[in-house]
């Protein structure tokens, strides 16, 4: 089982990523310190459709923490 996992540089998905111990895909817009062995890091966006289809590719379950922007 692979997760994928949008939002895993914010506050939560930090926390998340670094507790489970299954495969994961990061989505991150620019680079990262890769602090874990078992992530795989893709850079992209949320707003791109294109990303967002490469991204699930190959996905088990996804988490969705990540969001657009701050609220105005």
């Amino acid at each position: 089982m692979k997760l994928g996992i949008t939002g895993s540089t914010g506050f939560i998905g930090s926390y998340l990523c670094n507790q489970l111990n299954y495969p994961q895909r990061r989505l991150v817009r620019s680079k990262q310190k890769e602090t874990t062995t078992h992530s795989e890091f893709f850079y992209g966006n949320l707003e791109n459709e294109r990303d967002i289809s490469d991204f699930v590719k190959g996905i088990s379950v996804l988490i969705h923490l990540g969001h657009l922007g701050h609220p105005r």
